[in-house]
């Protein structure tokens, strides 16, 4: 299998789940931040328009495919593949290794909604999960500052973001260096605690995006044939 994917003039990870649990594990044994990012369409569209979020996916230590039209886009849409990146299974997984070994988490989002709804659903589902605090980036300098001392007072192993982009990246390009965590998590937009929403409207957009995504690929790779 292809470990190294271009689409859209970004390099990304293609590992299969296990052997992204794996780098991760490896991760938690580290004295540095990591960062892992979940990427999917709307992120690699944000990327290609943002140049401070296309900084921050390059320099990321493992990106994760979240989209098969990704897979598609880049040739390499094995079934396998597509049936891992779809099955949703993944987060589930690295949250059984970290209550499993004893690991800590801090929930980052945009909203006091949006965390309190990822902290049910870890409640909820893993219920022996140690989470040691949650809060919102604010994009505001000194908020900032607020929650990164909160977060290195707690000094969560993980950091489990469902921040929206390009937010994130602007926080981590700030702070990351001041962060004392073994690995900051960005989990996208496909957020499994609010699986809910994937109904008939969710899905037509997904749709639409997916023809969208691949309309800037095309248009992408014809620009630099």
């Amino acid at each position: 299998m292809i470990k190294k994917i271009n689409v859209m003039g970004m390099e990304l990870d293609n590992y299969s789940n296990r052997e992204s649990l794996s780098v991760m594990e490896g991760f938690l044994k580290d004295t540095a931040m990591n960062y892992v990012q979940m990427v999917d369409m709307e992120l690699l569209m944000i990327a290609e328009s943002d140049e401070n979020v296309k900084n921050e996916l390059s320099g990321a230590d493992l990106t994760i495919v979240g989209d098969k039209a990704i897979l598609e886009a880049a040739g390499v849409a094995r079934l396998q593949r597509i049936n891992e990146t779809e099955n949703g299974n993944f987060f589930a997984d690295f949250l059984k290794k970290l209550y499993r070994g004893g690991y800590s988490v801090y929930l980052l989002g945009d909203t006091l909604e949006d965390t309190d709804a990822l902290k049910k659903y870890l409640n909820d589902n893993f219920e022996h999960l140690k989470i040691v605090g949650q809060g919102i980036i604010d994009e505001e300098s000194a908020g900032s500052e607020k929650l990164v001392n909160e977060i290195n007072i707690v000094l969560p192993d993980v950091i489990i973001s469902t921040t929206s982009s390009p937010k994130q990246e602007a926080f981590l390009s700030a702070h990351k260096n001041h962060i004392c965590a073994k690995l900051w998590y960005g989990i996208g937009t496909q957020k499994p605690h609010n699986r809910k929403s994937y109904g008939l409207r969710k899905r037509w957009r997904r749709i639409v995006s997916s023809r969208i995504f691949h309309h800037k690929v095309n248009k992408f790779n014809n620009e630099n044939l």
